[in-house]
């Protein structure tokens, strides 16, 4: 049944967001995990340093795990962008796997962490603990079948690791926050291995709001959009008239990286659009999701397939897409079964436009070709 699978996609999701911020809530833990990538080859060009967290290999390894238990037809094809291996502080190599259990699983990891029991023990109780999110079940219709045979799946376990790591508190500008941990998004897409497009998505915003008593809450925003059905749970959006854009003094707010060419600044400097940033590719995708921006425009090959299929999911069941933005045009959407032309990586090389509006998508193609 469809509500099976997007169940337990949904929950592989929530309990990557839990871990992410039990993690995120011990200090002496979160110190242990950093490392820095030092292979060049797994280096996004963006950033002088990009780090790896062992929570990221976790949720890519756990979702693995769980999806292949449940899904044998799709072991194989569930892809991340973490490799899973892992050097402890003594320069040994150490391969996480998700054993059988969860005390076989701690003693692989209390050779991450320097046979640190209770860190140990405590992340692989939440990896193979049971979580259950809001039961989705009345959204689907009872009848609906789905043939997953052919699906590829494609995991960013946390999108903003910076973020993640980082100390990073400030307030939100019309309900986009330019940095800090409401920038972190786990990522979870679904998408046909045959033709390549999105079939399904779930973005799980682990640190969504601070509760009184201190603790972080987060949300899931899911879709499926595939063989004439459409299913998401956007009841939580705001509506148009609920979203401050700064008063209608502009018309369009358009989401930049802080790494932007100048020429397509140039050309978005323009009376009815209202530059914004925001870190992490798959918060900005949100945000557009959300309708707290418009679009989300870059022209740099810096985002990739794990970072785009469960939020192009999302936007197509509203009417939105990702493009690629060179020769912008809506039959030129992303795939995710192949390396783009002339790539070697799995980036989205041309640049992206996301939008869920047309017209958007039309104003700003007049504007940047």
């Amino acid at each position: 049944m469809v509500s099976d699978f997007m169940n337990i996609i949904i929950n592989c999701a929530e309990k990557a967001a839990v871990l992410a911020r039990v993690v995120r809530s011990e200090a002496i833990m979160l110190k242990l995990l950093i490392e820095e990538k030092t292979d060049k080859n797994c280096k996004n060009d963006r950033f002088v340093h990009d780090f790896k967290t062992l929570v990221d290999v976790l949720i890519q390894e756990m979702v693995k795990h769980e999806i292949a238990a449940k899904f044998p037809c799709l072991t194989g094809f569930v892809h991340g962008e973490e490799d899973n291996t892992f050097t402890n502080a003594i320069g040994e190599s150490v391969i996480i796997e998700i054993k059988s259990t969860a005390q076989e699983t701690a003693n692989v990891l209390r050779r991450v962490l320097n046979n640190n029991e209770k860190a140990s023990q405590l992340l692989a109780e939440i990896i193979h603990g049971d979580i259950q999110c809001q039961n989705n079940e009345h959204i689907f219709n009872k009848d609906d079948t789905i043939n997953i045979d052919n699906f590829g799946i494609w995991i960013d376990p946390l999108d903003g690791t910076n973020e993640y790591i980082s100390q990073n508190v400030v307030e939100a500008q019309n309900g986009i926050y330019s940095k800090g941990l409401q920038c972190v998004t786990v990522l979870i897409g679904i998408y046909h291995r045959t033709s390549g497009s999105p079939i399904a998505g779930v973005i799980n915003q682990p640190f969504h709001q601070v509760l009184p008593n201190g603790q972080w809450q987060g949300r899931s925003i899911w879709a499926l959009c595939y063989n004439g059905m459409n299913f998401n749970s956007n009841l939580h959006l705001k509506t148009e008239k609920d979203v401050p854009k700064e008063h209608n003094i502009k018309k369009y707010t358009v989401l930049l990286s802080g790494s932007e060419s100048k020429t397509v600044l140039q050309q978005l400097n323009r009376d009815d659009i209202s530059i914004r940033r925001a870190s992490g590719a798959g918060y900005k995708l949100l945000c557009v999701i959300d309708d707290l921006a418009d679009a989300y425009v870059l022209s740099k090959g810096s985002t990739y397939k794990w970072d785009t299929c469960a939020p192009h999911a999302i936007l197509l069941s509203m009417k939105g897409s990702i493009i690629n933005m060179e020769n912008a045009d809506e039959s030129t959407q992303i795939v995710y079964n192949q390396m783009d032309p002339s790539s070697t990586k799995w980036n989205n090389s041309k640049g992206i436009i996301a939008f869920k509006k047309l017209q958007i998508l039309e104003y700003l193609k007049s504007i940047l070709s």
